[in-house]
C-alpha cells in the first residue's frame, strides 16, 4: 500500500515537471521570438538613420505617430531614432535576462525529472 502511493506520487511529480518544461520551452520560443523582432526594428531605424542623413537639413521629413504625420528636422528624426534604438536594446537586455532565468528553471526541471526517473527505476 505504502509503495503504491509514494509511486502515485513520483507520477505526479513527473507530471508537473513535465508541464513545466513545456512552459518553460513555451516561453523560451516567445523570448526568443520577441529579441528576434525587436533586432529587426533596429536593423530598419539603423537603415533609415542612414538614408536621413544622407539628405540636407532643410529637407522636410516627417515622424508617423498613429495615423498621422508630423513634421519634423533631420536632426531630430535621427535623434528620436536613436532613442527608439536605446529603447529597443534596453528591451532586448531585460528579454535576455528573462531568457536566461527561463533557461535556468528549464534545466532544474529536466535535472529534477531525470532525478525521479532514475529514482523510480531504482525502487523497480
Amino acid at each position: 500500500m505504502g509503495d503504491g502511493v509514494a509511486d502515485e506520487d513520483i507520477q505526479k511529480a513527473i507530471v508537473q515537471l513535465k508541464n513545466k518544461t513545456a512552459a518553460s520551452n513555451q516561453q523560451k520560443h516567445l523570448i526568443n521570438a520577441q529579441i528576434d523582432a525587436l533586432s529587426k526594428q533596429i536593423r530598419r531605424s539603423e537603415l533609415v538613420t542612414e538614408e536621413i542623413t544622407s539628405l540636407p537639413d532643410s529637407v522636410n521629413t516627417y515622424s508617423s505617430i498613429g495615423r498621422m504625420f508630423i513634421q519634423k528636422s533631420v536632426p531630430d528624426l535621427v535623434k528620436d531614432l536613436s532613442a527608439q534604438r536605446e529603447e529597443y536594446n534596453r528591451t532586448i537586455e531585460s528579454l535576455k535576462k528573462k531568457l536566461e532565468y527561463v533557461n535556468k528553471s528549464l534545466a532544474d526541471a529536466q535535472q529534477g525529472l531525470r532525478d525521479l526517473i532514475s529514482a523510480k527505476q531504482q525502487k523497480m
